[in-house]
């Protein structure tokens, strides 16, 4: 392929008019040696697209051609399509769709697009890469920001999680929460306050990056007896499902049990737990009927957050990406802030991050 093109350009130098605003760089123009500045555009833009978005913002800089190359619109198009398949997180404010001129966007409830953004401008704002960096930045300023809210006086605050997740292939979130203690310190038990629910932990995480302290309460479908009955089938999950009024549930309205709605009221964030393994969706997708009836309005304040742990049974299962996970619970309705987060269950890898963005969203907005 290089041999044909060092023909085509050795025949057409002569004969190609440069116009001095597109001109590259090259070694000279009497040099038989052809550059990679020689190449056609397209074959340019496809060597850039190979690369990752960090070495592309650096090439940019190298020339004014380069420069204009790598702000080109479909080259971050493509990127972006590719690399979100693999980011670990999304969040309420780093959803692609938000930003981008499709149809979900443009069903936003609880969001504006005042402006409109380039799609490397959508890349930088959504990828996790770009928060991690722009957070090292202003890690000096974080860290004295901590020291001084610790100083403050501040409530623990209550978390509910629930969701299919916790009684799938995944169910042994909790136990490895319980029992690892590399990652959480159980600090004890407090009795159940609410009717129908049992007993809740209060736990420490115990995470280099944070050290902060909540109370777990775990609301399941059905009792552990009923659970293995059903097994995985989330049709049988969801027309028992306890938490759900019965009356309601028979006129074929999901709406939670009164009880339940109490729990709603007096926690101050929520996680909901799904089992993300590959061929899973529909099974994801059913969960936003839980999830909405939890989270509606009327017993949950639209400002507690909720994090969606997006979980697998091990490293080695393939899961679905967190991007679709968001799309298949139309989280872009939710009148929240929310996060998904990867995890693993058997490792907890993924978890100390969703769990440090929920309980500082937590105590920041019980205040």
């Amino acid at each position: 392929m290089m041999g044909g093109l060092q023909q085509f350009f050795n025949k057409n130098r002569e004969e190609v008019e440069i116009d001095d605003d597109y001109q590259q760089p090259r070694k000279g123009y009497d040099s038989l040696t052809t550059t990679f500045h020689d190449l056609p555009i397209p074959i340019q833009l496809y060597i850039f697209s190979l690369l990752d978005a960090k070495t592309v913002c650096h090439i940019s800089a190298s020339c004014r051609n380069w420069n204009r190359l790598c702000n080109d619109e479909i080259l971050w198009k493509n990127m972006l399509l590719r690399d979100m398949e693999s980011w670990e997180t999304i969040q309420h404010s780093t959803h692609p769709d938000i930003y981008s001129n499709n149809q979900e966007a443009e069903e936003l409830t609880n969001s504006t697009r005042n402006e409109e953004l380039t799609a490397k401008e959508i890349y930088l704002r959504c990828s996790p890469e770009s928060s991690r960096l722009i957070n090292n930045q202003n890690d000096s300023l974080r860290k004295f920001s901590s020291i001084i809210r610790s100083m403050l006086p501040k409530k623990i605050p209550k978390i509910a999680m629930f969701g299919p997740g916790l009684e799938t292939s995944t169910s042994g979130i909790v136990q490895q929460m319980l029992n690892r203690r590399d990652v959480f310190e159980s600090l004890g038990m407090f009795p159940g306050q609410f009717e129908g629910c049992g007993s809740g932990f209060t736990m420490r995480m115990n995470s280099p990056s944070t050290n902060c302290t909540f109370n777990l309460i775990t609301l399941y479908s059905a009792s552990k007896m009923e659970r293995e009955k059903y097994g995985n089938k989330n049709e049988e999950r969801l027309k028992n499902n306890r938490l759900f009024d019965n009356q309601e549930r028979q006129k074929g309205v999901y709406e939670v049990h009164r009880a339940i709605r109490e729990v709603c009221r007096n926690v101050d964030a929520f996680i909901f737990v799904v089992d993300a393994t590959k061929g899973c969706e529909q099974d994801v997708s059913n969960g936003q009927i839980e999830l909405n009836a939890m989270l509606h309005d009327l017993w949950s304040l639209p400002a507690f957050p909720v994090l969606i742990l997006s979980c697998i049974p091990s490293v080695q299962v393939e899961r679905i990406p967190c991007i679709k996970v968001a799309r298949l619970l139309k989280l872009h309705k939710l009148r929240k802030p929310w996060s998904v987060q990867n995890c693993d269950t058997f490792t907890l890898a993924g978890i100390a991050e969703g769990l440090s963005w929920l309980v500082e969203r937590a105590i920041r907005t019980s205040k």
